[in-house]
């Protein structure tokens, strides 16, 4: 027993005793981040693969949301995703704030290539899903029997 105390104070003053270079913390002012929203107009966003932006999306109350009945109005054919269409990012930090009524699924695709049947197909997503309530109103049983997976 004395010697598991020994072994365990030597591997402790070890680790105490060990030197690590100190991170750097890079601070972040808002003159150098880019914002991709000015909370008014929907300038810079576009389809996913389209010129415009599809029939519903409109800059609300400083948001950039989705209004379904006016989604709906029109007769459109081409998907609804949209992109930040002005630059093009190679190594970033994103930050958004976001909301989804209750239910909710949406995400953000990065590192994005146009040309392809959809974002999905050539790009990761960051998934933003209301994770209490999705089950709750979708019908998650059908939904993954038509993906081929079973219980």
């Amino acid at each position: 027993m004395k010697q598991f105390f020994t072994l365990l104070a030597l591997v402790a003053l070890v680790v105490a005793c060990k030197t690590e270079p100190k991170a750097t913390v890079e601070t972040k002012t808002d003159d150098e981040w880019i914002s991709l929203f000015d909370g008014v107009s929907t300038e810079g966003w576009r389809a996913y693969n389209g010129e415009g932006l599809p029939p519903g999306w409109v800059a609300k109350d400083g948001e950039l949301t989705f209004d379904t009945e006016l989604g709906l109005e029109q007769d459109y054919t081409g998907g609804k995703d949209i992109i930040y269409g002005l630059d093009e990012f190679d190594n970033f930090e994103f930050y958004v704030e976001w909301k989804l009524p209750p239910g909710g699924n949406s995400g953000i695709f990065y590192h994005l290539k146009e040309g392809y049947g959809g974002p999905p197909d050539v790009s990761p997503e960051y998934q933003l899903i209301d994770d209490e309530n999705y089950a709750k109103i979708h019908d998650l049983v059908e939904y993954n029997t038509s993906l081929g997976y079973s219980n």
